[in-house]
């Protein structure tokens, strides 16, 4: 029996698409990146790195809006919920934390409100973090917008 030439090279190819997802051990939903994170209209100084550390992947970018930023967080939800992710503080209600950022005089120096998102198919969790520094007279309205992807498995 002999094997055509095209054949061999379409079996060949398809292995070779197909064997890093195998060898990863991860179908396609684990393999969400920041990438596939979209920017909110108007963010600069936009960076992304992976944390091996932490086996997660990092991106930060900052923004100007107005506080507490509720337009980023609308953003967001559309978008996770939108994809079928489910938010992990449906029964919490969000709020800006003050007390970590307190210099020793008690002087305001930063807020910072957390949220994240599971995906229900993959073992993965998004964490975001909005950073404000109303203190700063250059920019009193920027925002750092800092989200980091893991898998729920890796801690």
């Amino acid at each position: 029996m002999k094997i055509s030439p095209k054949l061999l090279i379409l079996v060949a190819l398809l292995w070779v698409l197909h064997w890093p997802q195998a060898a990863a051990g991860s179908s396609q939903a684990d393999r969400f990146s920041s990438s596939q994170i979209p920017i909110f209209p108007e963010g600069y100084h936009v960076e992304s790195l992976v944390d091996h550390t932490t086996k997660s992947e990092i991106l930060t970018y900052h923004v100007r809006t107005t506080h507490p930023a509720a337009k980023v967080l609308e953003f967001y939800d559309a978008y996770f919920n939108g994809i079928g992710w489910q938010s992990s503080f449906e029964i919490c209600q969000r709020h800006w934390d003050e007390t970590a950022f307190k210099n020793a005089n008690g002087k305001l120096q930063a807020q910072q409100l957390f949220t994240s998102w599971q995906s229900p198919d993959a073992d993965l969790k998004i964490s975001l973090w909005l950073i404000s520094k109303p203190h700063l007279k250059r920019r009193p309205d920027e925002v750092l917008v800092r989200f980091s992807i893991q898998s729920n498995t890796d801690k």
